[in-house]
């Protein structure tokens, strides 16, 4: 049987979302999430679909976001299909015993009881908050019915695993919350803003991150409207702004060169372990050969630009790599990321 195009969004933590591709354009459903009851269901036409048939499933979920539901609030998390299992009117359990084909690969998330509480498709997303305010990021990926890999750096867990080590940290976690409403949608993109992690962390003042009453961070907000407008005030083209963002981007590579570099000898075990794992030597030497040509397009950056703006972005980058030396040694350095050995090293050994 071909497999059609389809998925499942939690809305609003209270009902869901099933989309289904058939010859008309995509089918919807939606059901309490606790009761299973069916709420609504409906055509949503292939004239209100990309003609092309890609991103099919994002569209029609914004069509019925947006056109047919009358609910104004857009908190918006993709679940597997399974999660319908448990509602006879979606008929899933059925096509997961006569039509197995049809059902994608996911990954269960339990809580510490040993409770289903999210069903991630493979290759889905989720965010991890902790009590003292962390949080991250990660993708899943299945690697059988009680096992996956967060990240893609071979940190393999069994569900029961996650739950344990979720639950001793008392983190929170769920499917990452793709669209919400606007004050959330800061709250959640804004850990994902360099600025803002940067005063979180301590290499900038914490003052310049402050919180306005709506929970924006003006000062920031405001620096970045002023770095957007040089370009205009300037009359920068395209191509000078590239030359400078692939500037600033290989100077970046040193810096990342130099973290890269010892990371088989700082995590020698999880090293082992990686799924991309090579001998050291040829490790080093792709370290090696990435370094270099990322000095060949720092090279020719400068080159493609004049003598003056050149200097600015040499000294603009100098500065800012001292400013981060001095922040390192002398300010109150908190390191907020998105993976933490000691929990990994704890669960593999639990």
């Amino acid at each position: 049987m071909e497999k059609l195009n389809e998925a499942v969004y939690l809305i609003n933590d209270e009902r869901y979302l099933h989309l289904r591709e058939n010859s008309a354009g995509v089918g919807f459903a939606t059901y309490n999430k606790v009761t299973g009851e069916p709420l609504e269901s409906g055509q949503i036409s292939e004239k209100n679909l990309p003609p092309d048939g890609r991103n099919m499933m994002a569209a029609a979920r914004n069509w019925y976001l947006f056109v047919l539901s009358e609910d104004e609030r857009k908190v918006i998390q993709l679940e597997s299909i399974k999660i319908l299992e448990s509602v006879p009117a979606s008929g899933i359990h059925k096509r997961r015993i006569w039509e197995p084909e049809t059902m994608s690969k996911d990954i269960r998330l339990i809580n510490s009881h040993y409770d289903d509480l999210y069903r991630i498709p493979d290759g889905g997303v989720i965010q991890v908050d902790y009590p003292d305010g962390r949080s991250f990021t990660a993708k899943l990926e299945h690697l059988d019915d009680y096992h996956f890999d967060m990240g893609g750096l071979g940190n393999v867990f069994h569900i029961c695993q996650f739950a344990d080590v979720m639950g001793r940290n008392h983190a929170d976690f769920y499917p990452e919350i793709q669209t919400q409403d606007k004050q959330g949608a800061w709250e959640l993109g804004g850990k994902g803003y360099i600025a803002i992690q940067s005063c979180d962390d301590g290499w900038l003042p914490k003052s310049f991150g402050k919180k306005n009453k709506s929970g924006a961070r003006p000062y920031i907000l405001t620096f970045m409207y002023v770095v957007g407008i040089i370009p205009i005030v300037f009359g920068l083209s395209i191509t000078t702004i590239t030359n400078m963002v692939q500037l600033i981007t290989s100077a970046f590579a040193i810096l990342n060169f130099t973290a890269e570099i010892k990371m088989p000898k700082k995590y020698p075990d999880a090293w082992k372990q990686s799924r991309y794992h090579v001998p050291d030597g040829l490790y080093y030497t792709i370290c090696c050969v990435s370094l270099a040509l990322f000095l060949v397009v720092l090279w020719k950056s400068l080159l493609s630009m004049n003598i003056g703006l050149a200097v600015i972005n040499v000294v603009v980058i100098v500065i800012a790599g001292l400013i981060g030396f001095w922040r390192s040694k002398t300010g109150n350095i908190e390191i907020h990321t998105s993976v933490w050995a000691e929990d990994y090293q704890e669960a593999t050994e639990s």
